[in-house]
Parts: structure tokens; C-alpha cells; sequence
């Protein structure tokens, strides 16, 4: 399991939500600090740190059906399902997923009445319609064409197919979760973007350095430290002050102030950066919109 969950944890997901109580996948209960941590998250990115290294944070992970830590508040039976749904908080908190989010399913039966229920009041309240974008995807072993053609035109549901083979082989599910990874974390975004360029890197050390020097050996870029820019540079990034950055020097530049909170992007564009970042997260969308 460790390298779906490494997989997994690498996603720039808003949430996970798993029915899932053992402890394969920590996560937190379904309470007050876990729906507004879902709903109103602080400062969500797609290239938050914690999704980057092999060992990621990831994605808060809300476990909706309890946890073994506390036996007690598992869902299992039926009385404890009726206990569940019957809460506004938990009921609401679904809703609103499911109406503001793009939903994944993996590895989910839809053979839960009450989760399919609240998926029918989301889809009466949007007024879906056949045709429309999907509210959410699904991977599935095994189905057949009618149900791949019902679940678009009646349940907004795309649906990814896995043939397991007669239920013998199912790693198609990681096959789906390793494309998603790569086209989604953004280590590998960024490995892509530097693949066959060569980024230059002047002043001050950085955390940002690392990732870069990281990200370069995965497709074949290079990262150089030292030095003055040079016209053959694909980028160079300034660690440091809009003194020294080198105007005319016939590449882009983009000025990384991690401890300079005084300059602003306007000041740095006087003084010849083509961007400017104030930290690891800036830093990796200035190089994005400027190689992309």
C-alpha cells in the first residue's frame, strides 16, 4: 500500500473523505474543525510543500464513517448509519462537497443509499442535465458500456474504466492514480518545465534551491549555482535584493526576497525581474507562468 498512499498523499486534493475506519489512512474524525478545515481551507494551493516530498503531508483526509482509535463512533450498523445521516452538520457538510467540489471516486461501490441519496439532491438542485460537466469521476472495475453511458447522462458521473481481467488484476486503479500524480503534483510539473533547460541560481541559500536541484533530476534539467547570468540560461532566480539582480543581462530574471518584505513586484520590475516571489510557493508560480 505505501506507494498508492504516496500516490495519493502527492495530489493536490482539496480533501480526501474515505468510509474507511482502520488505519491505513490517518485522518480526522468528521467534526467542526475537520468540514471547516474541507470548506474553508487556509490558503490552498496546488504547489503547497505538502504535497511535494516522497514522504507528503498531503491533502486533509476527513474519515466519515469513524475511526478504530475510538471504537465507540464507528459506523457499522445499520443504527449507526440512521445516527449518522441524521445529523444536519454531517448531511450539510456532504452537500456542499459535493456541490462545490469536483468529486473522485476510487474504489466507491455507490451501493450506499444515503450517500446516493444526497448525490441525487445535489444533482435535482444544479438541474443536471445529460451533456453537462460531469460533477464527478469515478474509477470502476468492470463496467459495462450501459452503465458508462447511464452514469454521464443521468449521474453525473464520468466514469474510468478498469478491466481487472475477470477480477484478477486490479492495477488499474493505480494505473489512474499514477496519471493523475503526474499531471497534478507539482514536483513533476515542475520536473516537466525545467526538463532540458538550465535554471540559474544566484545569492542567498533557499529551501527553494533543493526543490529545484530535486525536481531538475527527474526529467534532465539543470540547476546551476553561482556565477553571473548568462544569455544561454533558460532562467535565473535571485536570491536576494533588487541590487542584485542584473539588468540587460538578456535573460529572464526573477527576484526571490525571502527576507526582504519591503520590495514589491513593481520595484522589482524597475530593476529589470521579470518576476517576483516572496517565498517557495511564488517562487514555483513565476517560473510556471514564465517556462510554461
Amino acid at each position: 500500500m505505501r506507494r498508492p498512499l504516496r500516490l495519493l498523499h502527492g495530489i493536490p486534493f482539496r480533501a480526501i473523505l474515505t468510509t474507511n475506519f482502520d488505519g491505513v489512512l490517518p485522518g480526522e474524525l468528521p467534526n467542526r474543525d475537520a468540514f471547516l478545515a474541507v470548506l474553508r481551507p487556509r490558503g490552498h494551493r496546488w504547489w503547497d510543500q505538502r504535497f511535494w516530498d516522497a514522504g507528503a503531508e498531503g491533502a486533509t483526509v476527513v474519515k466519515l464513517h469513524g475511526s478504530i482509535r475510538t471504537p465507540d463512533e464507528v459506523v457499522f450498523t445499520h443504527r449507526d448509519y440512521r445516527r449518522l445521516y441524521a445529523s444536519p452538520a454531517y448531511a450539510t457538510f456532504l452537500r456542499s462537497v459535493m456541490t462545490s467540489a469536483t468529486v473522485l471516486y476510487l474504489g466507491f461501490s455507490f451501493t450506499d443509499a444515503y450517500l446516493n441519496e444526497l448525490r441525487s439532491e445535489v444533482l435535482a438542485m444544479l438541474d443536471h442535465r445529460g451533456g453537462d460537466i460531469p460533477t464527478a469521476y469515478a474509477v470502476v472495475n468492470d463496467p459495462t458500456p450501459v452503465e458508462v453511458e447511464y452514469s454521464l447522462a443521468h449521474e453525473g458521473i464520468h466514469v474510468l474504466a478498469v478491466d481487472t481481467a475477470d477480477r484478477s488484476d486490479f492495477s488499474g486503479f493505480d494505473a489512474y492514480l499514477s496519471a493523475i500524480h503526474d499531471r497534478t503534483n507539482p514536483r513533476r510539473i515542475l520536473a516537466r518545465l525545467i526538463a532540458g533547460r538550465r535554471i540559474r541560481w544566484i545569492g542567498e541559500d533557499h529551501p527553494g534551491l533543493s526543490y529545484l536541484q530535486e525536481a531538475a533530476k527527474e526529467e534532465g534539467g539543470e540547476v546551476v549555482r553561482g556565477g553571473e547570468p548568462r544569455s544561454d540560461d533558460d532562467l535565473v532566480v535571485v536570491c536576494g535584493g533588487v541590487a542584485d539582480l542584473s539588468p540587460g543581462a538578456g535573460v529572464a530574471q526573477i527576484l526571490l526576497t525571502p527576507s526582504r518584505e519591503s520590495v514589491d513586484g513593481l520595484e522589482a520590475a524597475r530593476h529589470g525581474a521579470a518576476g517576483h516571489a516572496t517565498g517557495w510557493g511564488g517562487l514555483l508560480q513565476e517560473i510556471h507562468r514564465l517556462l510554461s
